[in-house]
């Protein structure tokens, strides 16, 4: 076979993992039909050789002699594993200590698709820009990304799957160096059977709330849960396909244990429970939030005022307000006595808890607490708007038409509006593009359906982006994506 027919690895890269580690990494040859799935990679330099057989397409070369210059040659293998005589070879000799390499590199599970990357800058940063390279790649693919924070989120991260994570940091003209920081990271998703979050508050004399989540993964288990509250000389079970209970009528003071228990896919009961107790008031005034009320501005969007503690002893100004409904638990810390939340789910019910938080960020054991429904709109609103980007200077706006069709007609008016210009069109499809767009503006896209008559409801949809430009100066290899800043569901006008 002649050796220009042979099956050689490409793109052969070499950088620095840390001051002692060196990763190589290649693509398989053009060809690899003839291939087997292993490469032998054989290191050299003035005093030694090694050879090494590996399945993936790279490899790490542990603690290097900053000062030796090395060798480093892949071969691909036949159906056998045997080398072929072809290969490619790179050398390499890098001063690492002169090189800035971020420092600390960390790594945390978000949630269970999602890993956050944090990093401290180099120790000499004099020479550093302001940007630094991310490289994020696993067995089927690789991605780059330049950032100028101090941390990166991969997101949508597949549970199986390693991800190698490698920071560079850049000179003044945003060049990466070859010397960078790795890590490896992988989400492992442990069956959980136990509810999580399990928390009982006080909300009078006589009642508590216990809320919890769902426990993991949520496909092995059914919406349903057993919770038990032991008081003395006495015991209640419910059950409910809701993440939390209210339960009136006890004297708070007898409850020495609740306890909350799953249910399996299959019907059977998780033989794990959750137990928790309910936190009590100190003696004395509580530090809790007064005059707590909701307010129903529409059918997706609910404003909650109240008013600042009598008793502030020990009392920083903020606050925790958990939102508890069919679907999930969410938790804001605020330090403001109002909230608005918006998109909303209809025709549901929401549990509003509120505490006041210590100076060490504690909440009080009192706590305020609310329900309120949402409504189901009676104005017909485009769902399931999507900004996404057709070019460097156009976007597509595409949605579904409203549940309820029977009072719309076959126009929707669209309005778009940026800090300097506003236009309106009225269309036929569910779907708008609008051009020459300029980068560095946002732009809000609103979304309104027609009565039969062509004029427009007052509910809308509103979605606002922002295109943002990376690469060089030829379109072809420019990248472009949208920064989605917020979407709502609303009705009538809302000032921005």
């Amino acid at each position: 076979m002649p050796a220009c027919a042979m099956p050689v690895p490409r793109n052969l890269n070499v950088s620095i993992v840390d001051s002692k580690d060196m990763r190589v990494t290649w693509l398989p040859p053009s060809d690899a039909s003839q291939c087997g799935n292993q490469y032998e990679v054989i290191v050299r330099n003035a005093t030694y050789q090694d050879k090494i057989m590996v399945t993936k397409t790279e490899y790490i070369l542990p603690n290097i002699n900053p000062s030796s210059k090395y060798i480093i040659t892949i071969h691909a293998t036949d159906k056998d594993n045997k080398p072929f005589a072809a290969s490619a070879s790179i050398t390499v000799k890098m001063a690492i200590s002169e090189m800035p390499v971020p420092r600390n590199l960390t790594a945390s599970i978000v949630d269970v698709k999602n890993i956050r990357v944090t990093w401290l800058p180099p120790l000499d940063t004099g020479k550093c820009g302001d940007k630094y390279l991310v490289i994020v790649r696993n067995a089927t693919y690789q991605n780059k990304a330049m950032v100028t924070q101090l941390e990166y989120t991969l997101t949508n991260a597949n549970p199986s799957s390693v991800y190698t994570i490698t920071i560079h940091a850049t000179d003044k003209k945003d060049r990466p160096y070859p010397a960078s920081a790795s890590i490896s990271v992988q989400i492992k998703i442990a069956v959980v059977p136990t509810v999580g979050d399990l928390t009982a508050s006080q909300v009078n004399d006589t009642t508590i709330i216990v809320t919890w989540t769902k426990p993991v993964p949520v496909e092995k288990f059914k919406d349903e849960y057993h919770i038990t509250i032991y008081g003395e000389g006495t015991k209640e079970t419910y059950t409910t396909k809701e993440t939390w209970i209210i339960a009136s009528g006890w004297d708070i003071t007898s409850i020495y244990n609740i306890t909350v228990q799953g249910v399996w896919a299959n019907g059977t009961l998780v033989p794990d429970v959750a137990t928790t107790y309910p936190e009590k008031p100190s003696l004395g005034v509580p530090v809790v939030p007064r005059g707590f009320t909701a307010a129903i501005l529409n059918c997706t969007t609910i404003r909650l005022t109240w008013k600042i503690p009598s008793n502030t002893k020990g009392w920083e100004g903020k606050y925790l307000l958990t939102v508890t409904s069919s679907t999930s638990t969410k938790n804001y810390t605020l330090e403001r006595t109002e909230e608005t939340l918006f998109n909303l789910q209809l025709s549901s019910v929401y549990n509003f808890t509120l505490q006041a938080l210590s100076g060490c960020c504690k909440p009080f054991p009192a706590a305020a607490f609310i329900t309120a429904k949402t409504s189901a709109c009676d104005i017909p609103v485009p769902r399931d708007l999507i900004a996404s980007p057709v070019n460097s200077t156009s976007i597509r706006i595409t949605w579904k038409a409203s549940e309820d069709t029977s009072d719309t007609g076959d126009q929707y008016m669209v309005t778009v509006r940026n800090a300097t210009y506003e236009t309106q069109d009225l269309v036929k499809n569910t779907q708008y593009v609008i051009s020459n767009l300029n980068p560095s503006s946002v732009y809000n896209f609103t979304v309104r359906a027609t009565d039969k008559k062509g004029r427009p409801f007052s509910a809308s949809a509103s979605i606002t982006v922002k295109i943002s430009v990376q690469g060089k100066l030829q379109l072809s290899s420019m990248r472009f994506f949208l920064v989605f800043l917020y979407s709502t569901n609303k009705k009538g006008n809302r000032k921005r």
